[in-house]
């Protein structure tokens, strides 16, 4: 199959896609760069909007926390330095009921599922209880169905922020999931909740942004 087929097919199933997640009340945009991307948010979020965050190497480089920490708009930022372990938890909660909140994905699918894990549950919270809520997705992050969705997660996602983050948890050196022995009283567990988004009820709440490349894990 050539370079120009393999672009057909992924954009035939992408569009496919858009068409199944808007029967859902799940609006999907496709960006072909951060350009468009960021144009994409501005388009979406007027200034001045308070808008929440989750902690998303997706959102960091397609640029968007550089742009929505600027003064024209109230992010409540979490990460913000010199702040308190409980202030920053303090955030996070105010973040999840924000007018806007943006976060990245962990997988979609191409049968229309968003999956997102969570250790603390702000970015579960956030996703389902925001005024309005924003996911920014590489196309690496497209996957089959559930299945692969889950496996992705668990065998290279959540394994590589680990090392990132330095969670102390068993697929820290092995890159691999041992959920039979990962227990959140023995181990800075990073997966203790999942969200797999199917389907929205407020129209116009939700949006996927699909942006063409490898973003994020």
């Amino acid at each position: 199959m050539t370079d120009k087929n393999i672009d057909w097919y992924q954009n035939k199933k992408i569009e496919n896609l858009s068409k199944l997640l808007l029967k859902r009340n799940i609006t999907l945009k496709y960006a072909k760069t951060k350009a468009e991307a960021t144009k994409i948010f501005e388009e979406l979020v007027p200034k001045g909007s308070v808008i929440g965050l989750s902690g998303s190497m997706t959102l960091e480089e397609l640029g968007l926390l550089d742009t929505v920490l600027t003064s024209e708009y109230k992010t409540i930022n979490q990460y913000e330095k010199g702040i308190s372990r409980e202030e920053s938890l303090k955030r996070r909660n105010l973040g999840a009921q924000a007018d806007y909140f943006l976060s990245g994905a962990n997988a979609v699918t191409y049968d229309g599922k968003i999956v997102n894990f969570s250790a603390f549950g702000h970015r579960i919270a956030g996703l389902s209880n925001a005024g309005r809520t924003i996911i920014f997705a590489g196309t690496n992050k497209l996957v089959t169905n559930l299945d692969e969705a889950l496996k992705r997660v668990r065998n290279y996602t959540v394994p590589i922020n680990s090392q990132r983050l330095n969670y102390a948890t068993p697929c820290l050196e092995t890159l691999e999931c041992n959920e039979t022995v990962c227990n959140a009283v023995d181990y800075k567990r990073m997966c203790n909740q999942i969200l797999i988004l199917e389907g929205e009820v407020v129209s116009g709440r939700l949006y996927l942004v699909m942006v063409e490349g490898s973003y994020g894990y």
